[in-house]
């Protein structure tokens, strides 16, 4: 079938790496596999006798007008952050700050918090600022965490109390995943005779856990160390009424 379609490819690469779309370097380089697919795909056009037309750098030509970009003009895609763009093409790679070159802050803001939960609090506020004020939608908000794992629990709680849908992507094992710890403490619980420690990890263990849930937990924790409660009778007794007791005590 012939036809007389056009492909466009869209590859990354550093801002000033004109006419070095080719020169892949080692292995350790960071565009190394973007180079890479540039040859694999100019292999495959070769072998069947397509034709390539010359690479575009949409960081130095305009994609709409196709004239080129005037020395130190903002890319689009950093209009609203343009000291990000400062920061990804020079900074990152170790070029030096010219001397009196002054970096306008724009969309870049750093704050010291005390702990983890209250920087989990504090990045909800400031997304919820950006969705109610700025006209953002949650989908186009992103956050980094520079270890997932200290932070998932809080997030969890904090946002969950604040109504902020979020995804957490986690390279982990089924089993260490929020609710294949729910699986599993339950499992323990059951394999234990509900001792109290058993019984309260897997309370613990749920992820959406809200202030509400929490402060019950914790009140139920407090009066079963209290009364010293043990077995499933006792536990059960105290989900129904909540701790209040209105009869003999239970063991």
């Amino acid at each position: 079938m012939e036809g007389n379609n056009e492909i466009l490819i869209s590859l990354e690469v550093r801002s000033r790496e004109e006419g070095n779309l080719y020169d892949k370097g080692d292995l350790s380089s960071l565009f190394f596999l973007t180079k890479d697919a540039v040859k694999a795909v100019e292999e495959l056009a070769l072998k069947l006798d397509v034709k390539v037309l010359p690479a575009i750098n949409l960081n130095l030509y305009d994609s709409i007008s196709g004239e080129r970009r005037k020395e130190g003009e903002v890319f689009p895609r950093f209009e609203k952050i343009p000291a990000l763009q400062k920061i990804c093409d020079d900074y990152a790679f170790g070029k030096p700050e010219k001397k009196g070159e002054k970096l306008k802050p724009f969309g870049i803001s750093l704050q010291e918090c005390s702990d983890i939960a209250r920087e989990v609090e504090e990045a909800a506020v400031h997304i919820r600022a950006l969705v109610k004020d700025k006209g953002y939608r949650y989908r186009d908000i992103a956050v980094i965490l520079p270890d997932p794992e200290s932070y998932r629990d809080i997030l969890f709680s904090k946002w969950k109390d604040l109504e902020i849908p979020f995804f957490l992507e986690e390279d982990i094992k089924l089993m260490d995943s929020p609710y294949g710890k729910v699986v599993r403490s339950a499992l323990l619980v059951l394999e234990k005779g509900f001792l109290f420690d058993t019984v309260f990890r897997y309370l613990r263990a749920f992820p959406y856990r809200g202030a509400r849930e929490e402060e019950l937990v914790d009140r139920w924790e407090n009066i079963a160390r209290e009364k010293g409660l043990k077995g499933l009778p006792a536990f059960f007794f105290l989900t129904k009424t909540g701790g209040r007791r209105d009869r003999g005590e239970h063991s």
